[in-house]
């Protein structure tokens, strides 16, 4: 498989997008049967921002409509601005 196949069919994304689920169910999986690391709830909202523009790369890639692309960075930016707020001093 050539490196032009990998992304043109938007298939490296997918190999990222699911070490990201790989990487939350770990996170789950540790914080749950340890009850120590990093709380799910205080980086999620920064890796579904980061998987948002993953799915936008994804759907420019494979020639989606510009639509899907905008929809993909705006939800992107909708985590953004929620992990920025769970950050914020009060």
């Amino acid at each position: 498989m050539s490196a032009d196949t990998l992304l043109v069919d938007g298939w490296i994304v997918n190999v990222a997008l699911a070490f990201v689920a790989i990487e939350i169910g770990l996170l789950w999986l540790y914080r749950s049967g340890t009850g120590r690391g990093l709380r799910l709830a205080g980086v999620l909202p920064n890796l579904l921002a980061g998987s948002s523009l993953m799915l936008a790369l994804r759907a420019s890639l494979v020639g989606s409509a510009a639509g899907m692309v905008l929809f993909w960075l705006f939800l992107s930016l909708i985590f953004h601005l929620l992990d920025i707020r769970s950050r914020w001093p009060n």
